[in-house]
Order: structure tokens, then C-alpha cells, then sequence
């Protein structure tokens, strides 16, 4: 059991970057203080703004649906994220060394377990437990509720790690291995997603609000047979993935694959090569594509959908509120802004150079050169899809000059943003001992800061349009005045990243 513990503590702080050096522990620590403060932030705003929704639900008897809500989209998201995490057969860089120590095998597995059922956990209660903070406040206190509550939730999460180390080991046995291997086990772990999303919809456009209640109801109530289920059927799905799991740490996945180089005369620059590189990276790896191709894909989906529906599916909410067709553009907007966000592959870029980093320092190459090729690969990656989308929306819907500007500029400028910002992090918390690039990818400081870090930027901006809106102020006031504040932060993050950015990389 000690063992057991203290792998679990070291592959958490190794996750957040917390083991190198005495310096680099004082990093550490100042960045789990921001991840702990963009957390709480998130969760607060999250929380606030349950307590609206879940007092509309309470004035008409209706209080558990807001908390069935919560359970069905922290079980879709929890999914979602756990999905993200599939290294398709991507063997951990620690394996060897660790399996040669004098520690058993299953000690080994279950701290690698158990590390990743906190992280998932961290996720689960970040979106669930403001529900049932909300719930709790506007309906009479029950000890029974709250501890089945509490269970359930603690359930969730080894329901999403013994999936995602099933869909893993399938993964990685089925698909054949051939040169475009991790296209296709990402375009699978996609079409997963794609599924889940669809089977989420299913579940809240079928269910009524007399099953929703008593769905609820047996939460509430500690319901003897159904938690014997849920305990039961958790932790099943637990055991299989970490034995499976298991299986997977003796099997030597990576394959090496003949290639035939051909010698050209052809010249090229530093920059456009360290592009390419960024490019080719991000092809071979599995984990990257996965992490980062939701974000495009969403936006290509929701585009076509509005364009095929002309936006109907907005003007319920539209009539509701008396607005008129052109805020359809603020709706679309944040939904891009968000998944921008949420899309950032240059937060890793410095990180997934791993011990290899020291070649990139020895190269006749500026620093900025560097830094701009990764960042710029983060903004190629998504604004011209964004750029597309708006004008075709625009093709379609004829907006307002005003409104489609703010349409086409703020979501490329909060990518640019994202981008730069995730390259700045990075030189802030590299992690170039991981063990996999799932570990940087996923479990990094880094990308932690910029995942909570962007949600907490939009649900700003989000505010910000909405007092706006109340206001009396002008429309082009309305428009012009959070596209000019994000013009600025864009930037400076942008010289941030070329001056202190170029500063810190010399240091590394």
C-alpha cells in the first residue's frame, strides 16, 4: 500500500511538472496556485450560475431536473475527456525502468490507476457538484441525498478510466499497424466522440420530466439496489481496464516503419522548416490529433447545420428573449470563441520536444523563429476554418456589417490569443520528462492552465457582452468595445511571447 501511495503522489506532481529541481519546484508550486485559482474561479462561476438556473427550476417543483442535467452532462464531458486520453497502443516512456525496480507489476498499475481516477475525478466534481450545491440550497437538506450524492459521484470516474483503458487495449490489438496508423486510431476515437455526442442528445430529448425524477430519486434516496449496481458495475469496468491495462505494459507498440529519404536541392527556410516539423508531429501522433481535431470538426459541423436549418434552431431562444436575427452572430461567436479555447496545441509544442530540446537551443536559429513556427501552427490549425465558417454563414444569413465583423474577428483573435498564450505557458511549465505524450498532452501544467484558463476568458467576455446588452449603449459601442479589449490582449501576449517567451527559451 505505501508503494501504492507513493507512486500515485509522484505520477501526479510528475503530471504537473512538480519534480525537477528545486527551481523548477518553486515553478511548480506557483503553477498548481494558478491551476487551483483558475479552478476555484471555474468553479464558482459554474456555481453561480446553477443557483439561477436551478431557482427557475424550483419555483415550479422542479428542482431535480436541474441536478438530472448536471449528472447527464458531467457524465457526457467526464467521457469526453476520458476518450481524449487514448494513446493508441503509445508505450509510456517509464515502463522499462519501472517494471525493473523492486516494486510488483500490480502496484505499478494501480498507482497508474488511481493517478488518473483523481485527475478524472477533479473534472466529475468540477461540473456536477455545483448542481448539487444548488440543488441542496433550494430544497430541504438530506444526509441520505447528500451521501448519495457523494458516491455517485465518486463512481464516475472509475466508470470513465476502466472505459478508456478498454477502448485502449482494443484500440491498440484490433487496428493494424501500418504508416497511417494513428490517423486512423484518431479519426475511431473521433467517431466515439461524434457517437457519445449524439447518444447525450438522445438521452436529454427522450427523457421526460417524470423519469428524470425518478431517476433522480434514486440517487436521493440511496436506493439499496441501484447503488449496489452503480458500486458494483464501477467498479467491474475498474478492474477489467487496469488488467487490460496490464496487459498492454509488456507489449512493445511502437513499430518502425522503412522510409525512403530522397535528397533534393530544393532551399527552404529555418522557419518554414520548423513548420513542417510542427505539421509532421502532429500527424504521427495519436494523442495530438485526438486532443485537437474536436475543435475544427465542431465548428465545420455547426456551421453546416445553421447553414442547412438558417438558423431556426436559434430563434426559439431569439423570440424569447425579443432580440432579432443578427444576435444569432453573438450566439455563434461565443460557440467558436469557445471551442478556440479549447483547441490549443501549442500549449504542448515546447514540452513534446522532450530531451531533444537542447537541439533546437544549439541550432543556428533565432528563438523567436521558434517560437513563431509553433505558435503560428496553433493559429493555421483553426482560424482559416474559422474565417470559412463566417463567411459562409454570412453567404447565407446576410448579418449586419457590424455584427459580421465581430463574427468573422473576435473567434481568429481569441485563437491568436490562445495560440501565442500557449506557447508563452509553456516556456513557463515545459515538462520534457514525461512519460508519454498522453502525460503532456493531458496531464501537464501547461495544458491544464490554458484548458481552465481559456474557460474562464470566455465565460468574461461572455459576461461582458451581456452587460453590455443591458445597457443603453450604441450597437457599434456593443460590438466595438470587446473586440477592442481582446485586440489588446491578443497583442501583448503576442509580444509577451517574443520578448519574455524569447528570454525564458534561452534559459531552458
Amino acid at each position: 500500500m505505501r508503494n501504492i501511495l507513493i507512486l500515485t503522489k509522484t505520477f501526479l506532481l510528475n503530471g504537473l511538472g512538480g519534480l525537477r529541481g528545486k527551481r523548477s519546484r518553486t515553478k511548480g508550486t506557483i503553477g498548481i496556485g494558478v491551476i487551483a485559482l483558475l479552478y476555484c474561479a471555474l468553479f464558482a462561476l459554474l456555481t453561480y450560475l446553477q443557483m439561477l438556473t436551478t431557482a427557475e427550476y424550483a419555483e415550479y417543483g422542479a428542482a431535480f431536473y436541474a441536478l438530472g442535467t448536471g449528472y447527464t452532462m458531467g457524465i457526457f464531458l467526464t467521457l469526453c475527456f476520458a476518450f481524449q486520453t487514448i494513446t493508441g497502443g503509445q508505450r509510456a516512456n517509464d515502463t522499462e525502468m519501472l517494471l525493473a525496480m523492486p516494486i510488483k507489476k500490480n502496484e505499478i498499475m494501480i498507482a497508474k490507476a488511481l493517478s488518473r481516477y483523481v485527475l478524472n475525478l477533479l473534472i466529475t466534481a468540477l461540473i456536477i457538484l455545483p448542481n448539487i450545491i444548488a440543488y441542496m440550497r433550494y430544497t430541504a437538506f438530506s444526509g441520505v441525498a447528500l451521501l448519495g450524492n457523494i458516491v455517485s459521484v465518486l463512481m464516475i470516474p472509475l466508470i470513465t478510466v476502466g472505459l478508456t483503458y478498454i477502448i485502449d487495449f482494443v484500440m491498440t490489438t484490433c487496428l493494424p499497424n501500418f504508416k497511417y496508423a494513428n490517423v486512423l486510431k484518431a479519426i475511431v476515437t473521433i467517431a466515439l466522440l461524434i457517437a457519445l455526442v449524439f447518444v447525450y442528445e438522445y438521452v436529454i430529448l427522450s427523457t421526460d420530466l417524470v423519469t428524470m425524477e425518478k431517476a433522480v430519486n434514486y440517487v436521493l434516496t440511496f436506493n439499496p439496489i441501484f447503488m449496489l449496481i452503480l458500486i458494483t458495475g464501477a467498479s467491474a469496468i475498474f478492474a477489467i481496464g487496469v488488467v487490460l491495462f496490464a496487459i498492454l505494459m509488456n507489449r512493445e507498440s511502437r513499430t518502425t516503419v522503412a522510409k525512403t529519404v530522397k535528397l533534393v536541392g530544393k532551399k527552404t527556410t529555418p522557419f518554414r522548416s520548423l513548420l513542417k516539423n510542427e505539421t509532421n508531429r502532429y500527424l504521427n501522433s495519436t494523442v495530438l490529433m485526438i486532443n485537437t481535431l474536436l475543435g475544427p470538426l465542431a465548428i465545420i459541423a455547426l456551421t453546416l447545420w445553421l447553414v442547412i436549418d438558417h438558423c431556426q434552431t436559434f430563434m426559439p431562444l431569439l423570440n424569447m428573449l425579443a432580440l432579432d436575427a443578427n444576435f444569432v452572430c453573438l450566439l455563434v461567436m461565443a460557440l467558436f470563441s469557445s471551442l478556440a479555447v479549447l483547441t490549443y496545441p501549442t500549449a504542448f509544442s515546447i514540452s513534446l520536444e522532450g530531451k531533444q530540446f537542447w537541439i533546437l537551443q544549439s541550432m543556428p536559429i533565432k528563438p523567436n523563429t521558434v517560437l513563431s513556427a509553433k505558435a503560428l501552427f496553433g493559429v493555421l490549425f483553426l482560424s482559416p476554418i474559422m474565417l470559412t465558417c463566417s463567411i459562409l454563414l454570412q453567404v447565407v444569413m446576410r448579418f449586419n456589417v457590424w455584427y459580421f465583423i465581430s463574427l468573422l474577428l473576435v473567434p481568429v483573435l481569441m485563437n491568436v490569443t490562445i495560440a501565442f498564450g500557449g506557447v508563452l505557458v509553456n516556456l513557463f511549465f515545459p515538462k520534457f520528462n514525461a512519460e508519454s505524450d498522453v502525460a503532456v498532452v493531458k496531464n501537464s501544467m501547461s495544458s491544464f492552465i490554458m484548458m481552465f484558463g481559456g474557460l474562464v476568458i470566455v465565460g468574461l467576455f461572455s459576461y461582458l457582452y451581456y452587460v453590455l446588452l443591458s445597457s443603453n449603449l450604441a450597437t457599434i459601442l456593443v460590438l466595438l468595445i470587446p473586440l477592442l479589449l481582446l485586440v489588446v490582449i491578443a497583442t501583448l501576449v503576442v509580444i509577451l511571447t517574443l520578448t519574455l517567451g524569447k528570454r525564458i527559451f534561452k534559459r531552458l
